[in-house]
């Protein structure tokens, strides 16, 4: 379930102060969504999970985030599943980053820069995951936004910089110690290879 993700949201999510609740809340969503993606993706090198799955993370999650950016973050997660149809590619990047922003912003404000901030970050990290798999991307007939700019070859570990660079961003906006920013990074690096693509 893509654990270096999810240590780095935890990151950001200490970072915008989020209540307990809105944690849980927050991963319990994040989770959900990957959930319902690999339902609707069905990639034959992963593990396949049951098709309600997601509802259950989401059915938690709700009532514990309570907040109407709950609405945007479902419609850009739906948005994000369609990636693998011909038009809709390309705009995966820029629903990762409405995803979170709404998140992150019903927690702390729109007055603050830290959403617009990760919305900027998730958009420019998740073009560099795309760019992971152009050759693959390619040969399902996927079209993404490094394909667009006629990139032919994989990037193999940009995404996970990508990460560690967003991690640090996060890192710097919480005050917590560098042995914890160290701890994050240890989880991200050893984590990243567990899923397959």
């Amino acid at each position: 379930m893509r654990i270096y993700s999810l240590v780095d949201l935890a990151l950001l999510l200490v970072a915008v102060k989020a209540t307990g609740a809105e944690f849980v809340g927050v991963i319990c969503l994040h989770v959900g969504f990957l959930a319902y993606l690999e339902s609707k993706h069905l990639h034959q090198c992963r593990v396949i999970l049951p098709k309600w799955l997601w509802a259950a993370f989401v059915l938690v999650g709700m009532p514990m985030y309570q907040k109407i950016e709950i609405i945007p973050f479902l419609v850009a997660s739906f948005c994000y599943t369609k990636k693998t149809g011909e038009k809709w590619g390309v705009w995966a990047p820029v629903f990762r980053g409405i995803q979170l922003f709404f998140l992150v912003a019903g927690i702390c404000g729109y007055g603050l820069s830290l959403p617009w901030v990760a919305l900027v970050v998730l958009i420019l990290r998740n073009a560099i995951g795309d760019w992971r798999d152009v050759e693959k991307d390619k040969r399902v007939g996927m079209r993404t936004l490094p394909m667009l700019v006629n990139i032919k070859h994989n990037l193999q570990y940009g995404h996970l910089i990508a990460v560690i660079m967003s991690t640090f961003i996060w890192w710097n906006c919480t005050g917590l110690s560098l042995g914890v920013l160290f701890c994050v990074f240890v989880i991200e690096v050893a984590t990243y290879n567990l899923t397959p693509r």
